[in-house]
């Protein structure tokens, strides 16, 4: 194939020399600004209580491409509620007072004597965590029951009368956890000094040495107090944790434990401590904490062709939602009034010369086993890129009096026939072209036929005739007694029709 003047050949094919072209911009990643702190339950933290969180999030709008500014490892942060632990109550006992007589309105002057039975007293404070004295309305409704009693009999030694001593009376001893109700409690005192060797002072039934009194019936029962508590996730698994995670490692969501208080109260709404009824004062139940889901989207369409057949245009490809976003989820991008996202790009479609293309023939079917049968093949409209490579366009830009043959006639070898290779390309004619020249093209032979059968010919010839299959072009100058140039055009050594 050679070379010829710029003028021989259709302005309206030529080639373009230059086409649009589209650098991509960096993109920044974009986020939405941080949501508010989600908010901390209102009140104090009970004795053993997690302490609960709280958390925030930013959305992802668009994420960074082309080189831009990249998102944050972390669109989610969480801490701490500074939540102040209940403060802690507790009675205290102080010390017993000094016997004193009890006396009454309607005494008699030998009822009045400073001997005898008497009473003692005590103090009862309120004392809250660092041991300072409160309001005891706090111990009544947040702590145990105060002690047993304020006050004991005593007894007053009688001038010439008592001549027993006694040692002062032991604590009362504890009574045994409820249920169990109308079990005794006891105290104990000694004789002490000469007292001890005086026999009316050793008789139990005038100066008892051992006391008893019926433990109170308490009959404890449990109510909640108060809401549930949010629910409460455990640790996150280091093993999920990035390595750059600066955020205190909890779970985001999923099963979780909520906690209630329980105030443990005796039969008369008195406070009681939480293990008269056998629990640590709260109660659990399981949880869930639904986890965030993203909108899904389908992958990208292909993309479509170039809208327009020759120069400038738009390229399309879209995708739409395949799973909304729930529970505070990165929502869905913004979508065209038919639900779907649509990207666009810009492309140039070459304004080049349309051809046909073709596959090559595929095998040959026979009716039979063998014999004669058709063979098809598949063409294309395609138009030829500037770096040699081509591109399937619609086939009405294509001339359709030029549309390659689509089916053939074939034989199919039977198995005593001759079965000959596909024609080689043809050789080319002299130049300039001469009628009386011819030009070849051959096959092999594949497989030899059986005893009385022969092969075909394995060589084709034909003419050179100008204008058909050998074209050469004279261009001359008007005026001119000579010839300026000489030019040649040879067709390409494709597959010529039989």
């Amino acid at each position: 194939m050679g070379q010829v003047f710029s003028d021989r050949c259709p302005k309206s094919l030529r080639p373009v020399q230059e086409q649009l072209c589209l650098v991509p911009c960096p993109v920044d990643c974009v986020l939405t600004p941080f949501s508010e702190w989600t908010p901390c339950p209102e009140g104090c933290l009970p004795a053993g209580a997690v302490p609960q969180r709280q958390s925030r999030f930013a959305v992802l709008i668009r994420p960074a491409s082309h080189g831009g500014r990249p998102c944050p490892q972390h669109l989610r942060d969480e801490r701490e509620c500074k939540t102040q632990s209940c403060p802690h109550y507790r009675w205290k006992a102080h010390r017993w007072q000094a016997c004193r007589r009890a006396t009454s309105p309607t005494a008699t002057p030998r009822e009045d004597l400073p001997c005898g039975h008497g009473l003692q007293l005590r103090d009862v404070s309120c004392r809250g965590g660092d041991g300072e004295m409160v309001e005891p309305h706090a111990c009544l409704v947040l702590a145990s029951l105060p002690p047993l009693s304020v006050s004991q009999p005593c007894r007053l030694p009688c001038p010439g009368v008592d001549r027993c001593s006694f040692s002062p009376w032991s604590p009362w001893s504890p009574c045994p956890p409820p249920p169990t109700c109308g079990m005794p409690s006891t105290r104990r005192r000694s004789l002490i000094g000469r007292s001890r060797r005086r026999d009316g002072c050793r008789d139990p039934r005038t100066f008892p040495l051992v006391e008893s009194r019926p433990c109170p019936c308490v009959h404890p029962a449990t109510r909640p107090v108060g809401k549930w508590s949010d629910c409460v996730l455990p640790p996150a698994s280091p093993a999920t944790l990035p390595l750059t995670s600066w955020v205190i490692p909890t779970q985001d969501c999923g099963p979780g434990v909520t906690y209630r208080a329980l105030s443990c109260l005796d039969q008369e709404g008195r406070l009681l401590d939480p293990t008269f009824c056998g629990n640590a004062g709260y109660q659990e139940e399981a949880c869930l904490v639904p986890c965030p889901s993203d909108c899904h989207l389908t992958i990208w369409s292909p993309w479509s062709a170039c809208s327009v057949a020759c120069g400038p245009g738009i390229n399309y490809r879209s995708r739409w939602p395949r799973e909304r976003s729930y529970n505070g989820g990165r929502p869905c991008p913004p979508m065209n009034s038919e639900g779907k996202e649509v990207q666009m790009e810009p492309c140039v479609f070459n304004c080049g010369r349309f051809v046909w293309e073709t596959s090559l023939w595929d095998v040959c079917h026979a009716i039979g086993s063998c014999g004669d049968g058709t063979q098809r093949r598949t063409i294309r409209c395609v138009v030829q890129e500037d770096d040699g490579s081509s591109v399937e366009v619609n086939k009405d830009l294509c001339d359709e009096a030029d549309t390659p043959q689509q089916a053939r006639m074939c034989h199919a070898a039977c198995t005593n026939e001759c079965v000959m290779s596909e024609w080689g390309p043809w050789t080319r004619c002299p130049q300039p072209c001469d009628a009386t020249t011819v030009r070849l093209r051959s096959r092999f032979t594949l497989r030899m036929p059986a005893e009385g059968h022969s092969c075909p010919d394995d060589t084709h010839s034909e003419h050179c005739s100008f204008n058909h299959n050998c074209f050469h072009f004279f261009q001359n100058l008007t005026g001119a007694d000579y010839l300026v140039n000489h030019f040649t055009l040879l067709t390409s050594s494709s597959t010529w029709p039989n």
